[in-house]
């Protein structure tokens, strides 16, 4: 009797660490980096958004942080927030540049790396919305 008690626990136990480790779906797939502006006197965050989700994104923020050549942050906070208002069907993918000029009271002479970037809010034509406040889910 001892030992079946042993294997249901260890069967118990299994199943629910196997829920744990499981990978949480992330509802989108996400790059960028640091890229010169088409005008060529100012700096924009060139990101590609790929919508993993099933359903419709109507406007997305996002968190990005960037460091100098020092590995100095470039924010006066760190980080920056920003938002893309626009439709994103399911499985799809979208470019998009978002300019940095106000950011810098100087303009740097060269691309500044990325730190971290990812979705922080996501909002979907269905009223239902994706929270990530501190970047779990950015891969």
């Amino acid at each position: 009797m001892k030992k079946y008690a042993y294997l249901i626990l260890f069967i118990i136990f299994i199943q629910t660490g196997c829920v744990s480790l499981k990978k949480n779906e992330t509802p989108c797939t996400l790059t960028g980096e640091m890229t010169e502006n088409v005008s060529g006197n100012g700096w924009s965050y060139y990101l590609n958004f790929t919508n993993n989700s099933p359903k419709t994104v109507k406007k997305a923020s996002f968190v990005l942080s960037v460091y100098n050549e020092d590995g100095e942050p470039a924010f006066e906070n760190d980080w920056i927030e920003f938002y893309v208002e626009r439709i994103v069907e399911a499985g799809e993918t979208i470019d998009f540049s978002y300019s940095l000029d106000e950011y810098f009271e100087e303009m740097p002479e060269y691309a500044y790396m990325t730190d971290y970037f990812y979705a922080t809010r996501i909002e979907y034509t269905d009223g239902s919305v994706f929270e990530d406040p501190f970047g779990r889910y950015a891969e």
